[in-house]
């Protein structure tokens, strides 16, 4: 089983464990097939967080997670009138991109087929086309007009089921498989990245990898192990669900038929550890 938001890209995640390829296969090969059909959910240009359960074995923790550019200065945001990092529109709140790294780390270590046949369905993808998902037709509305988003959008906003093609990123997974790394950060994306940072970024931002393997975090809850990703992250959120059943009474309505349930329990001790007893955070 591979679960992904997109049907195109656990269909390859599958298709590659079906070729003998490992759980690592399947996950960067429906990652790289996101960040072809979805790159507003988890392109090229984000971070991976990865918890691997090797058979026999404790979990191992992946974080791949990129730093602000080193040409960001928090003075000058806050003279700016900034409060917190802009949402949209800045390339100040884009850190360098940690994905690939991870990919490519996380392939290396538990992978078993060669990267070529990992990326050949996202490959395929980009090159010939694909159709546009609901999802990326109302994410393009959000981008459409942002420089450097033309091959996405063509004509605009894109259609639903409208006809993609995203030969550029096919160069750059091709340049990934050729050169590793390097293909990527010091190749077309990393030197695009630079040029439209003005200064934000530089070269030395992308000399050194990010991906770094962790012991994870765990905590007993409800007779289970919750393991997590450790900070930076967020998954320590997750284990704000230990207290649960402690917090019980004060949480639930005595009584309430939604009480007893365990994922309810999960689910609303998470928003009591994020936001507190009021409801802010």
């Amino acid at each position: 089983m591979v679960n992904a938001a997109d049907h195109l890209a656990a269909t390859a995640g599958v298709g590659l464990l079906q070729q003998g390829g490992s759980a690592a296969d399947a996950a960067v090969g429906a990652a790289a097939v996101m960040a072809v059909t979805s790159p507003h959910l988890c392109g090229m240009g984000g971070d991976l967080l990865a918890m691997i359960f090797p058979p026999g074995g404790e979990p191992v923790a992946l974080s791949a997670i990129g730093r602000a550019g080193s040409g960001v200065d928090a003075d000058r945001l806050r003279t700016e009138g900034h409060r917190v990092m802009p949402l949209r529109g800045d390339l100040r709140t884009v850190p360098v991109p940690g994905a690939v790294d991870g990919w490519l780390a996380l392939q290396a270590r538990w992978g078993r087929l060669p990267l070529g046949a990992v990326f050949a369905p996202a490959l395929e993808l980009a090159e010939e086309g694909f159709v546009a998902s609901l999802m990326l037709t109302l994410a393009s509305h959000l981008v459409h007009d942002v420089a450097g988003a033309q091959e996405l959008c063509p004509h605009g906003p894109l259609r639903l089921e409208e006809h993609v093609r995203l030969p550029s990123v096919a160069r750059t997974l091709r340049a990934i498989v050729r050169e590793g790394r390097q293909g990527f950060y010091q190749g077309e994306f990393g030197q695009a990245l630079i040029e439209m940072g003005h200064g934000i970024f530089t070269a030395g931002d992308f000399a050194e990898g990010l991906a770094q393997w962790d012991q994870p975090l765990r905590l007993r809850v409800w007779a289970h192990d919750l393991w997590t990703v450790p900070p930076p992250s967020q998954g320590y959120l997750t284990l704000a669900s230990g207290p649960a059943d402690k917090y019980n009474g004060v949480i639930f309505a005595q009584g309430s038929p939604r009480a007893g349930s365990p994922e309810r329990r999960f689910a609303d001790v998470s928003h009591f550890a994020v936001r507190g007893p009021t409801g802010r955070r």
